[in-house]
């Protein structure tokens, strides 16, 4: 079978009128043309049926591993000055076979881009595989587009391996500075909740301290003012009962008139003492717990606040006020709203005066309703 490749072409010997595809080298060098019936891998020639039968018998070439008609190279190029092209001697291959250990890769099948070894290409790559001898073919290779083109992809390669090496070490780097970035927004957070939680702590203190004070004296004039009107009733009990069980009648009237006059006194002062006994309760307002994030952390101040004192009673009003529900106004829409309402405005249930209260955001207040019957304990307002 002739190769359509040029560089590969056959040529014919010199002196003869026969052609043939593939001739026996040995024939060859004495000007004899003979057709090839075999192969030898070990010298790298083409055989007829006479050298080929011959090549088992001398002693040196005995154990030459020998091809036949169907397994050999079916390729062949000829020089004036050599029987073969010089690509150095088929010893100096050294690659073994990965299925048969023993063997030496010395083919190559060019329907399958395989390499071969003899064992090989007898079992699997026979014809009609197109197989060639490695040392005819290798010297074509040098300098070739192949080769370049191979060089070039190993190149290709090694750089690639640089630049994921690179970008392997950025990416690391990168992840590091952030979580080092974390670290540090949450070591300021901390500083800064610290911080104000000190200044909080600092503040309460001074707060207790004053109110511990402030309580002390309010409770030590509760308990004078209570100790005398209890002293001043004890003896007005006393008075009453002897007169009483004595039967002085006319005495005993009019220290009951008395009595009764000290008596309602004595509510006036019970008043001005619930008045003067407020319960303050103080706490301290959060922000709502939510997840939050390394990469920005947040925090709201904290502080604790104390509602705002409203005076509701009018100059009007013949007894203080009774406050049992209240409600805070942002806005009242609809055709049956009884006042025009401002915004951080409230609404006031006085069960003491029987009234419904408008307290505007200054503290003014203005009474919105008076019933003759009792007020209900709360109140809400519907948009």
């Amino acid at each position: 079978m002739a190769t359509s490749q040029p560089e590969m072409s056959r040529t014919l010997a010199s002196g003869s009128d026969l052609h043939y595809d593939l001739i026996c080298i040995c024939c060859h060098q004495n000007n004899i043309s003979k057709p090839a019936q075999g192969y030898c891998i070990d010298c790298g020639e083409h055989l007829c049926a006479g050298c080929y039968k011959g090549h088992t018998t001398p002693r040196p070439c005995r154990h030459h591993r020998l091809l036949d008609s169907n397994s050999m190279p079916q390729t062949q190029n000829l020089t004036d000055d050599s029987t073969a092209v010089d690509s150095g001697p088929a010893d100096n291959l050294t690659t073994h076979c990965k299925d048969h250990s023993d063997e030496i890769l010395k083919l190559y099948c060019n329907d399958h881009n395989m390499l071969l070894c003899t064992i090989c290409v007898a079992l699997k790559h026979s014809k009609p595989c197109n197989v060639e001898y490695i040392p005819d073919i290798s010297k074509k290779m040098l300098k070739s587009d192949v080769l370049h083109d191979i060089i070039g992809r190993t190149e290709e390669v090694m750089n690639r391996c640089d630049s994921i090496k690179k970008q392997a070490h950025g990416n690391a780097n990168k992840s590091t500075r952030s979580l080092r970035k974390a670290l540090a927004d949450v070591q300021k957070c901390r500083s800064d909740i610290n911080r104000r939680l000190n200044e909080l702590e600092a503040e309460l203190t001074k707060m207790i301290d004053a109110a511990i004070q402030q309580n002390g004296k309010g409770v030590d004039s509760i308990e004078t003012i209570c100790d005398d009107i209890k002293k001043d009733v004890q003896i007005k009990k006393e008075s009453l009962t002897h007169l009483n069980e004595t039967k002085q009648a006319n005495n005993l009237f009019v220290h009951m008139h008395d009595t009764a006059k000290v008596l309602d006194s004595h509510e006036e002062n019970f008043l001005t003492i619930e008045k003067q006994d407020r319960l303050e309760e103080y706490q301290v307002e959060t922000s709502s717990s939510q997840r939050q994030s390394l990469r920005s952390p947040q925090y709201r101040d904290i502080k604790p606040s104390k509602q705002a004192e409203i005076l509701v009673r009018t100059s009007v009003d013949a007894s203080d006020c009774w406050i049992t529900g209240m409600t805070e106004i942002k806005d009242i829409k609809g055709p049956r709203r009884i006042v025009e309402l401002k915004d951080n405005s409230c609404i006031v249930c006085d069960m003491g005066g029987n009234a419904v209260y408008h307290v505007a955001e200054d503290g003014r207040s203005s009474k919105i309703i008076t019933t003759d019957v009792s007020v209900p304990y709360a109140v809400c307002v519907n948009d």
